[in-house]
Parts: C-alpha cells; sequence; structure tokens
C-alpha cells in the first residue's frame, strides 16, 4: 500500500499543469499568483506543486500528509497490522517527509495555512502537521507566513462514508 503513495503522488503532480490549464480556460483565468489546496493525501500533491511551481504564493494543507512514515502509523493501528518496510518504501517515505523537505518549500516561501482537526490522530496528523509548522517558521524569513489551525470536532475526513459532507467542512 506505500508504495502507492509515492505513483499517484507523482501522477496527480504530472497531470497537474493540464488540469490547471483546463481551469483556466473553462473559468476565464489568466496567468497570475496561485494557491493550492489539497486535504489528506491530496496535500502531498500541493506540497509537491508548491515546492515545483514559483507561481505559487499561498498553500492550504488540510489534514496533512506531512509525514508518510506516521501515516502509515495511523493505518497500522486503524487495521491492527505492521507494515512491512523495504528499501523502495523507505525511499519512497524520505520523499514523502515534508517536515524534512521544508527547506525546499521555504525556497519559495509561500503563504501556508495548515489545518488540522482536534479529533485527528495525534502521532499520525497533529503532532507531524506542528512539526512542519515548526520546520517551515524556521526556515522562512518571515514566520509569519506559516500557521496551524486546529478544529474543534473535526477528525480526519470532510465527508461521511456517502461523501456527504460533514458540519465541521463548513468551518474549513
Amino acid at each position: 500500500a506505500n508504495l502507492l503513495f509515492g505513483p499517484v503522488t507523482e501522477q496527480a503532480v504530472a497531470e497537474f499543469p493540464d488540469a490547471h490549464a483546463e481551469l483556466a480556460q473553462r473559468f476565464g483565468f489568466g496567468a497570475g499568483p496561485l494557491a493550492v489546496l489539497g486535504g489528506s493525501h491530496g496535500s502531498a500533491v500541493a506540497q509537491e506543486v508548491a515546492i515545483a511551481r514559483p507561481d505559487v504564493v499561498a498553500a492550504v494543507l488540510v489534514s496533512p500528509l506531512a509525514q508518510l512514515r506516521a501515516i502509515v502509523g495511523v493505518n497500522e493501528r486503524r487495521f491492527g497490522m505492521t507494515y512491512p518496510w523495504n528499501a523502495a518504501a523507505e525511499r519512497v517515505a524520505d520523499r514523502m517527509d515534508y517536515v524534512a523537505r521544508a527547506a525546499e518549500t521555504a525556497e519559495r516561501a509561500p503563504a501556508v495555512r495548515i489545518l488540522v482537526g482536534a479529533d485527528d490522530d495525534a502521532d499520525g496528523v497533529r503532532a507531524p502537521a506542528a512539526a512542519l509548522r515548526d520546520a517551515l517558521a524556521e526556515r522562512f524569513a518571515d514566520a509569519g507566513r506559516v500557521d496551524l489551525v486546529t478544529v474543534p470536532g473535526m477528525e480526519h475526513a470532510l465527508a461521511d462514508a456517502d461523501e456527504r459532507p460533514l458540519p465541521v467542512a463548513a468551518e474549513v
């Protein structure tokens, strides 16, 4: 399962320019500053795009994947199993450790808002999100461009199993 995180993220990042161009054409916006938003695994895509594109001036990361190893740990606890790490999986996890890669994000210094749920997993999401905020703030010339907001009553998901938005989604 872990190895899927890398290829899925890479494919989404590769598709971003065409998707952005199509949306720009459809909705009539031109070139200019860009803000990206991603939730959970999608936050990895938002972070990769923010690292790669000079036109990204802001990123919003909701229930972020800040460190893949921590997310795998959540799933290990949730499903009562141990992930069989191997060298390839370790490379993916290294690539998807955005706390360790904070200097790359800081090169372009987009404003970053990180949103976590007060009821989300402490070890898998909340602590890594705080570490990401700290690592970015430490590297940004203006630490005020990075913040962490904890949303009361929010778990990880913003929708139920039938994809209906949960009430807390309106706060995000």
